[in-house]
């Protein structure tokens, strides 16, 4: 037995995969390695493992089950569009087989410590990621998307990103939600601003947006409730 594991951590890391899908089954695999599988080989001087490692850090595992663009993906990883285009396919295939569209979840939001559990993902990610939370009229999700990724995510946004997917899902309101590694509560003169013109672009399409969150593994921080947004 100790003699086989040793053969097994001596294999070379982008075989490890395969091996421990035979070994243990598709059930043992965490989630960079099951990316790994799907990737099959890495990319820019990144090996299959180290690349799937930084798709995980990036978007987290909620982010990876919004995943939808392949520019963005291309941008933020360098992967040839072949490449970005199967982890797309694959994520979509995972979606529909399970039969999870944008309303899966249905929760009812009444306050902001409601949505601070559905962004647990975002809390431990190396880079700030947006992201939009929809509601319908009955102020229940009916889905949401990651908007931005990077260091710089409110210099990415604008209305445009927003809004579109509300628009598509027929939404009433938005929430947005963001993660500061640092675990800094306090929201930057570039989280105030977008959150104005949000709110702005909102009022035109006519879909409130509700709150802003600023969330860390520490806490959240509710520009609403800190009076920051205007309603």
């Amino acid at each position: 037995m100790k003699r086989r594991q040793a053969e097994f951590e001596a294999l070379d890391i982008e075989l490890m995969p395969r091996e421990k899908l035979a070994r243990y089954g598709i059930e043992a695999l965490n989630l960079p390695e099951l990316l790994a599988l799907i990737l099959g080989t890495g990319y820019g001087g990144k090996s299959v493992m180290e690349l799937s490692y930084a798709i995980v850090r990036d978007y987290g595992s909620g982010g990876l089950k919004d995943l939808k663009d392949i520019d963005a993906l291309r941008d933020l990883t360098g992967m040839p569009f072949v490449k970005a285009s199967m982890l797309l396919a694959s994520l979509e295939l995972g979606r529909r087989l399970c039969g999870k569209g944008e309303e899966d979840e249905m929760t009812r939001i009444t306050q902001p410590a409601d949505v601070y559990p559905l962004t647990k993902d975002m809390w431990e990610l190396e880079q700030e990621q947006l992201r939009g939370i929809y509601l319908n009229v009955a102020s229940r999700v009916i889905g949401s998307r990651t908007l931005t990724v990077g260091t710089a995510v409110m210099s990415l946004a604008d209305p445009a990103t927003v809004f579109r997917p509300a628009i598509k899902l027929g939404a009433g309101a938005v929430i947005l939600a963001h993660n500061h590694p640092s675990g800094e509560l306090r929201p930057s003169e570039p989280d105030l601003k977008l959150t104005e013109e949000i709110a702005a672009a909102g009022e035109l399409l006519h879909i409130k947006l509700l709150d802003h969150l600023i969330v860390t593994r520490n806490g959240f921080t509710s520009l609403l409730g800190a009076g920051l947004l205007r309603t």
